[in-house]
């Protein structure tokens, strides 16, 4: 099973994942509650936040499958990138701003993904990053790079 290789970044990765997409689904009733609509078909125009809360524990449920079936390669890559897509949609449902249909406002957040994904296969090994816990108040853990 390829979550046998789980190591502390895999942790940091995976929750910082899901705080992204906790900030998307506020986010997005915030645009609903604003009078905005959601542009996502499979839950299009202003759906409940209740609905919203269990769209988002599917998708966040299938998200950590996700990352525990696949190997540390894929897997690091695949967390990367639905953090820089959720961030984006998190920012631009913050921001404001008209979108003609889905596609045209998953653009940049996709865009975000596919470059947080990159970055992540191509700086991430086991040597280059570590993560520890901080000694004192703030913050609560160090990330070191190695360059």
């Amino acid at each position: 099973m390829p979550a046998t290789d789980w190591q502390p970044i895999d942790t940091a990765l995976l929750m910082a994942s899901l705080a992204a997409r906790a900030a998307d689904i506020e986010t997005t009733k915030g645009v609903i509650a604003d009078g905005g609509s959601e542009l996502n078909p499979l839950i299009a125009g202003k759906p409940s936040n209740k609905k919203l809360n269990v769209v988002g524990a599917l998708a966040a449920a299938a998200q950590v499958g996700g990352a525990l079936s696949l190997p540390k390669r894929q897997r690091r890559p695949f967390l990367a990138g639905m953090i820089g897509m959720e961030a984006a949609l998190a920012h631009q449902n913050a921001k404001g701003g008209p979108h003609k249909n889905f596609a045209d406002a998953m653009k940049r957040p996709v865009a975000a993904g596919l470059i947080a994904a990159f970055l992540a296969h191509s700086l991430l090994t086991d040597d280059d990053l570590t993560i520890t816990p901080a000694v004192g108040k703030t913050p609560a853990i160090n990330l070191e790079m190695k360059f």
